[in-house]
């Protein structure tokens, strides 16, 4: 389901909890791996924001690197890749982390000054078509078991 808004995405953010990653390892590997690995995604900037890297036995940057398989992956599927490491919510003021503002503003100004548009333009256009083939194959199917 989620695969039906890649086409109009310029880039994504992945959230991982570092803390509690041990307990979901295998489904986070397999969740990043089925998102980076879909044709509408691959090519495009990921922001991997690594939360509650203060708790202790929390993973670190390498070791989130080498868990998630994340240095074969991004270049298998030729995505751009920025970690940050972050604490969502920081004090009892609730103040934004800022590596969390910063990994957002890379992730802006990668999509802004080097992603081309046309990739997402070339995919939803070819997505359009696939639907509407699909729709005419279904008219025709119609039409044909009328006749009968």
């Amino acid at each position: 389901m989620l695969g039906s808004y890649y086409t109009q995405s310029h880039g994504l953010v992945f959230v991982v909890d570092l803390w509690s990653i041990h307990k979901s390892l295998q489904d986070t590997r397999v969740a990043i791996t089925d998102v980076l690995q879909h044709t509408h995604i691959a090519g495009k900037a990921v922001l991997l924001l690594a939360n509650k890297q203060d708790l202790s036995g929390a993973l670190g940057e390498v070791e989130l690197i080498h868990c998630l398989s994340l240095e074969k992956l991004v270049n298998r599927h030729q995505c751009r890749c920025h970690i940050k490491l972050c604490l969502a919510v920081l004090g009892s003021g609730k103040t934004l982390d800022t590596s969390i503002s910063e990994g957002v503003e890379w992730l802006l100004d990668y999509i802004s000054h080097d992603y081309i548009n046309e990739r997402v333009q070339m995919d939803t256009a070819h997505k359009r078509a696939r639907e509407e083939d699909k729709r005419k194959r279904e008219e025709i199917a119609c039409l044909e078991k009328e006749d009968r």
